[in-house]
């Protein structure tokens, strides 16, 4: 599910066809008041895009257009950022597997190189590598690329089709899905045995000749995380040690499927 959230009047998103056009997705162009709800109750939608006011962007000065200062400004879009974004961060659901990336969509006018100058892209999250800087160059269709990629989207509209994805700001390259090879739990990653970093990330699948209704991932026999599909794509925070891993599953007639490991979290 995506969802747009708009803490000013200028929505941008409403300029593309599949949008404008469509009853069902213009639903997802909501006001930024449903964010708070929606983060108290562990309902975040897959995808948000959030895009502040002029006034709170670092675009305009905070009670208008003109008669204030670049630091002003900034100082004005930081605050806005520490009481309306910064909750998030100690959300279960963002902390697990979230990522969140800020960025402004141009530089000042004497700065046009590539389109749009040089501007500041803060990236955070589990899997992000504490305190990296990147020194490749990145566009905004980077950005776009890895968040389709994190999606698990794998049509990339324009730019995105051949742009990299900014995979060394993270601490691992995201594994491919995993698909289920026979009869019950088959967990891709991590590797029985292996020895890891934390966040861990967990990729795993199951089949039954009966649909699978959830999966389960229990850490030294604590449900750790849980899901009402056939697989599993997430990260989980854990502690250093050798920890004992069991991924379970169920299907509709109640038949109950499992694979055990055992990993070592450095």
């Amino acid at each position: 599910m995506m969802s747009i959230r708009i803490s000013g009047t200028t929505i941008r998103f409403r300029i593309f066809s599949d949008v404008a056009n469509s009853s069902v997705q213009k639903l997802n162009l909501v006001p930024f008041s449903h964010f708070a709800a929606d983060l108290a109750n562990n309902q975040l939608p897959n995808y948000s895009f959030i895009m502040p006011n002029v006034n709170h962007d670092a675009h305009d000065c905070p009670a208008g257009p003109t008669g204030c200062t670049d630091a002003q400004k900034l100082a004005t879009a930081d605050a806005w950022l520490k009481t309306n974004i910064a909750p998030l961060l100690s959300n279960p659901a963002f902390q697990r597997d979230g990522i969140l990336i800020i960025v402004f969509d141009e530089s000042v006018d004497s700065d046009i190189a590539h389109g749009g100058g040089h501007i500041a892209a803060v990236v955070i999250g589990p899997g992000v590598k504490k305190g990296a800087k990147s020194t490749a160059l990145f566009q905004h269709q980077n950005v776009l690329r890895t968040t389709l990629d994190a999606l698990g989207v794998k049509t990339y509209p324009g730019a995105g089709a051949t742009a990299a994805d900014m995979a060394d700001l993270f601490g691992v390259t995201p594994p491919a899905s995993c698909t289920a090879t026979a009869t019950g739990v088959t967990v891709c990653s991590p590797i029985a045995g292996s020895t890891l970093g934390s966040p861990v990330h967990f990729t795993a699948a199951a089949k039954s000749i009966h649909p699978i209704t959830t999966m389960r991932i229990y850490l030294d026999n604590v449900s750790k995380f849980s899901a009402s599909a056939s697989s599993i794509n997430t990260s989980l925070a854990i502690a250093a040690g050798t920890h004992a891993v069991v991924v379970q599953a169920w299907d509709s007639s109640g038949a109950i499927f499992k694979s055990s490991l055992t990993i070592h979290v450095q």
